[in-house]
């Protein structure tokens, strides 16, 4: 079994900004700091905006940040109906799947579809993703209509009471999960859709749709019986619940949970009165070295976003075109914990300024092999 390190299952951006290639460069540099494997997944069931050219790019993007993968995993390569029919015949012997007639609220356009009960009727929560709660009614945010109680049968998951002891970094991000976590424990999950949805399961002689976003959160079963198992976990920060909810999964499965989950910050660049650039202009005006190091910047931030000037990047181009008459065959490895006490946007800068000025020597060795691994390239730039 091969340790790895993951994404969460992204959705491919048409002209994304730089930022939203944070999340696969920080668990490229994770995984090599902890001498493991790198998987980035992505999540392009149920988006009809997708095609395949667009997934393309966003592994071309990542190839144009240097940004290596073990394997490229995507939720159309699975056999959904075949893996999520056994899953459910296991979490039936298990206890935590049944199907039983519950009144589910329910839009006219089919995207709003949820368990009626206090807790999703709660205007507490405020505006959810799909739909918001006012006096009492739920209206769906695409097509603006109310949604409706519908009796039906339905396809349940029951959570676990208790969550795997998991290090949640940073400090912000490991007070948010305890408090999801309070939240969600012990709560039953509805996972059939009345909609079509295109993925399918048989269940106690019953064919279900089942709602795409369930199918996505078994990546890491998926991954699993492919021989990788998570020793870690990067998301973005608002997804976060996304991540809790995967590892709440993978403990009714019976699969390995990963040891550590990193929130990675919303990253941005400030560019002043000029227009804001994508990442694919900015790679074809820079090449991916100079932005690997800018990005790398969100390492050991303590907030949930950082915001840095584009004119840094000029300055990181002029400070990596160095090289190094010393090799670091055995380089100092380090868990997330430790790699993100050690690293910071400061440090980094200093990192920086000391092979601007040509002071090499001035680095010690878990610098050296950050600067490695983050890469350097030629004056050009």
């Amino acid at each position: 079994m091969k340790k790895i390190v993951t994404t969460l299952p992204l959705s491919p951006r048409k002209n994304a900004d730089l930022g939203y290639y944070s999340v696969p460069l920080l668990a490229d540099i994770i995984a090599s700091f902890m001498g493991t494997y790198v998987v980035h997944a992505v999540n392009i069931l149920g988006s009809k905006k997708l095609v395949s050219q667009d997934v393309d790019m966003h592994f071309k993007m990542l190839n144009h940040l240097c940004i290596s993968s073990q394997l490229h995993w995507r939720d159309t390569d699975e056999q959904w109906d075949v893996a999520l029919s056994r899953l459910f015949y296991f979490g039936s012997m298990q206890g935590w799947v049944f199907q039983d007639e519950r009144i589910v609220m329910a839009c006219p356009c089919g995207k709003v579809e949820f368990l009626a009960n206090e807790s999703t009727l709660s205007e507490i929560h405020g505006k959810r993703k799909v739909y918001k709660v006012q006096d009492g009614v739920a209206t769906c945010l695409l097509c603006g209509n109310t949604a409706t109680p519908r009796m039906t049968r339905c396809l349940l998951v029951r959570l676990p009471d208790l969550v795997p002891d998991i290090v949640v970094i940073p400090k912000y991000a490991a007070v948010e999960w305890n408090q999801l976590t309070r939240d969600i424990v012990g709560r039953e999950i509805l996972v059939s859709r009345i909609r079509e949805t295109g993925i399918h399961a048989e269940f106690m002689g019953k064919r279900f749709n089942i709602d795409i976003d369930f199918a996505w959160k078994l990546f890491l079963e998926r991954l699993y019986a492919k021989g990788f198992q998570c020793s870690c976990m990067v998301v973005g920060h608002k997804t976060l619940k996304h991540a809790l909810s995967v590892t709440l999964l993978n403990s009714l499965i019976g699969i390995p949970t990963p040891e550590f989950v990193v929130s990675v910050p919303y990253f941005s660049l400030d560019f002043g009165i000029r227009p804001v650039e994508s990442a694919e202009k900015l790679v074809n005006c820079h090449g991916g070295t100079s932005l690997r190091w800018l990005l790398s910047m969100a390492i050991g931030c303590a907030q949930k976003e950082i915001t840095l000037q584009s004119k840094l990047i000029y300055l990181i181009a002029h400070s990596i075109g160095v090289t190094f008459n010393t090799k670091n065959d055995s380089p100092e490895l380090l868990l997330v914990d430790a790699f993100w006490k050690e690293f910071n946007a400061q440090r980094i800068q200093r990192i920086l300024s000391q092979m601007r000025r040509g002071k090499l020597d001035d680095l010690i060795s878990i610098e050296l092999h950050f600067a490695s691994v983050l890469g350097l390239s030629s004056r050009s730039l």
